[in-house]
């Protein structure tokens, strides 16, 4: 639960930089957030959130 809510609060505060750069995904820890904030996301949704 923890590790998911910060994986989502990862994702807001630097999901725009990663869509906004394309080399990101070359990067691999902006590709470890970038999943934690997918997997928070996904988390969210499950749970009835956002």
């Amino acid at each position: 639960m923890t590790e998911y809510q910060e994986g989502f609060n990862a994702g807001l505060q630097f999901g725009a930089t990663w869509f906004d750069c394309p080399y990101t995904e070359f990067d691999p820890i902006s590709a470890y957030k970038r999943r934690k904030w997918f997997d928070g996301f996904e988390a969210a949704q499950r749970k009835g959130g956002a």
